[in-house]
């Protein structure tokens, strides 16, 4: 829930980048006065042309390919006669910066300079010569666009209309410099200082697209689109109240980092006294309770905690549930293969499930953890949630179960209901017997090797899940240490490590096509093989981050690469690379 909150404020932050468009209409305009205070809306910047070949070596050298940053310098020599820019300084950051006076947006862009005069001459030998006029240069672009250049403190300045020189300082805001020094590429967004006569009229911009795109699709079906213009508009002023309480968006991009190989980072700064600042304030210092359900070198993991606001719970219980009850029923109501009754005892888990997170939320907490030891030799997965109104979910995935049992021997036989106690917890347990899996790959039979039991427990604040060889054992020790609480720094953690992955894939994977060509993949995929997703709380501001490991890269880059070369070739669909690719 959190994260997907966090999500939320990336796309509010990419509707305050699109509110700077129609500022372009009146960027014209003489300037109303020097005297206005100039503020930066937004900063983009690229940490340069050196920082550019270290990471091009080094994505060569993690897919295998030597030099790579030397054909790219040969190349650029190629065009500029240097490896490198003539008269630009590769080891300094450039970028573009879009400022506001509250009336209009200036846009600029900033290139580092070493020797403006050579950097004059090169682009003088490539017919765009810099024309002077006193102290701002100009230039007629091929397209016939002309520019103008001012040269200040070893910076190019590049700017549509020079009377924008009149209005921004010497130097670019020092978010430029100060996001090189994080990212390759980072932008950040200053949504506080976006004009609100432009707020409000790219807002309703955007919401007269949205509306537009209904009624289309309205004509083109002939469905009704009523609802979902409802949950357009409620999400629409959910994102307007957002872009009301954000102080800034960062957006990070960074290769080789100190966390992964390839890392995306979406940092949010909210206005002070807001409720979002309240609300990131409040998930300080979270403690978990399900530290047992994460099983040590999972395959994949999820863990999310986190202490909802006010208007989290109050969205969550008018829109996501009942928007997810509609899609469920609707899912629900196209399938063929279950009869009345079973469908109508699917709809009341899911209704018990959604009603009782739903109640958790409504106390203020949420607190689950899900696990998975995958791989051609092991099976093993563990959820835990802490859950008010527990034993109403419990007993709808009873009913379920026994209305299985009725239509299947095998389940009758082998299901348990209240098998034992432990803690508090009552236990289910479906056996599942190995040997009477008539329909498994024999590879997954060999994987297995013992018998594996599905253990549903439930207790009055808690639901807990396992499937595993040894499975009652698994979720008893999980639930000892639910008896003490553990400090979590994050409010979401999750990853899939892929190499385990492929390795599972490649025995229950039904065709022997698709098996062969998971196995040919593995040999490229290391142990540094993780994606990774987080949320953090860091003072005032709150973090999403993406990683990449490097067996990953390794394995897009030779996915890419093979798909370039067949695409030459072509012959396409793209085959599975072998390993030595």
């Amino acid at each position: 829930m959190r994260s997907w909150n966090l999500f939320r404020t990336f796309l509010a932050a990419t509707c305050g980048l699109l509110l700077s468009l129609p500022g372009q209409l009146v960027a014209q305009q003489q300037p109303v006065s020097p005297s206005l205070e100039v503020k930066p809306v937004v900063v983009v910047s690229f940490s340069g042309i050196d920082r550019l070949f270290e990471d091009v070596e080094y994505l060569g050298k993690v897919a295998g390919v030597e030099g790579l940053a030397d054909n790219l310098k040969n190349v650029l020599a190629a065009q500029t006669g240097e490896a490198g820019v003539p008269g630009v300084d590769a080891t300094r950051p450039c970028g573009v910066v879009v400022q506001t006076d509250g009336f209009q947006f200036l846009v600029t862009g900033y290139v580092p300079v070493t020797d403006f005069d050579k950097t004059r001459e090169w682009l003088k030998s490539k017919e765009v010569e810099l024309k002077q006029d006193g102290d701002i240069w100009s230039a007629d672009l091929p397209n016939g666009q002309t520019v103008f250049v001012s040269h200040k403190n070893k910076w190019a300045v590049i700017a549509l209309d020079k009377q924008v020189f009149s209005q921004i300082g010497d130097n670019p805001p020092p978010a430029l410099t100060e996001l090189s020094s994080d990212h390759d590429l980072g932008i950040v967004v200053y949504m506080a200082n976006i004009p609100p006569m432009f707020k409000q009229l790219g807002l309703s911009m955007i919401q007269q697209g949205m509306d537009m795109a209904l009624q289309q699709q309205a004509k083109e079906t002939g469905q009704d689109v009523t609802e979902q213009r409802k949950m357009m508009q409620q999400s629409f002023q959910q994102v307007q109240v957002m872009l009301d309480e954000i102080d800034t968006v960062t957006v990070g991009l960074t290769v080789n980092s100190p966390r992964a190989a390839v890392s995306l980072v979406f940092t949010v700064v909210p206005r002070p006294g807001t409720e979002y600042a309240r609300s990131i304030r409040q998930n300080r210092d979270l403690k978990t309770r399900l530290s047992g359900f994460v099983l040590p070198d999972s395959t994949f993991m999820l863990r999310e905690t986190a202490r909802p606001s006010p208007r989290d719970i109050e969205q969550f219980k008018t829109m996501t549930i009942p928007n997810y009850k509609k899609l469920f029923t609707k899912a629900l109501d196209e399938e063929k293969t279950l009869g009345k009754k079973e469908k109508r005892l699917a709809t009341d888990l899911v209704d018990a499930l959604l009603d009782a997170v739903g109640a958790t939320i409504d106390k203020g907490t949420l607190d689950l953890a899900f696990s998975a030891q995958l791989s051609d030799q092991q099976l093993s997965m563990l959820f835990g949630m802490m859950l008010e109104n527990a034993t109403k979910v419990e007993d709808a995935f009873l009913n379920l179960l026994k209305e299985a049992a009725k239509n299947d021997p095998d389940v009758k036989e082998h299901f348990h209901v209240n098998a034992t106690e432990y803690k508090g917890f009552r236990f289910h347990v479906l056996d599942l017997s190995v040997s009477d899996m008539k329909d498994i790959p024999e590879a997954m039979r060999q994987m297995l090797r013992e018998d594996v039991a599905f253990v549903l427990a439930s207790s009055d604040h808690a639901f807990a899940m396992a499937f595993a060889p040894k499975a009652v054992d698994l979720l008893k020790k999980a639930i000892d240490q639910m008896d003490s609480e553990s400090s979590v720094s994050k409010l979401l953690d999750m990853y899939i490590a892929l190499n385990p992955l492929l390795k599972f894939i490649s025995v229950v994977a039904e065709e022997q096509e698709t098996r062969e060509q998971v196995q040919q993949l593995l040999p490229l995929v290391s142990e540094k093989d993780r994606v990774t997703l987080t949320t953090s709380i860091e003072a005032e501001k709150a973090t999403i981050q993406f990683g990449i490991d490097e067996g990953v890269v390794k394995l897009l880059i030779n996915m890419a690469m093979t798909l370039q070369r067949k695409a030459a070739e072509g012959a396409l669909p793209l085959p599975v690379p072998s390993a030595n690719e």
